[in-house]
């Protein structure tokens, strides 16, 4: 019961980052979709923790290639990029653990 609240609360969580992402990048659209996969976590269907897991990974992708540019771009201004690249690793890891978390089985109790 714990773990599932926990993983509810990490996948809302993961999508309003990723969401947020694209709200400031000016993707209206694309910041709507995502904040709206969480509606999938009360579906009981198969496909729906699938189509969870495909919108984590891509967001996974978009903060990785996001990291790559903010990086390479402050190397090439001269600017220091380390505490850029430690919140990154921050946000890209928060979204895998939140991917695993979605693998994770809970165990029914026995009587």
């Amino acid at each position: 019961m714990i773990l599932k609240a926990v993983k509810y609360i990490f996948v809302f969580l993961s999508f309003i980052l990723i969401s947020a992402h694209f709200l400031r990048a000016g993707i209206p659209a694309l910041s709507f979709l995502f904040i709206s996969l969480p509606i999938f976590l009360f579906i009981r269907h198969p496909a729906s923790i699938f189509i969870i897991r495909i919108g984590l990974l891509v967001g996974v992708a978009i903060y990785i290639e996001t990291a790559y540019r903010i990086i390479t771009a402050r190397i090439k201004l001269g600017l220091t990029y380390e505490k850029a690249a430690i919140i990154m690793a921050g946000v890209v890891g928060f979204l895998l653990l939140t991917v695993v978390l979605t693998f994770k089985k809970e165990k029914q109790n026995q009587l």
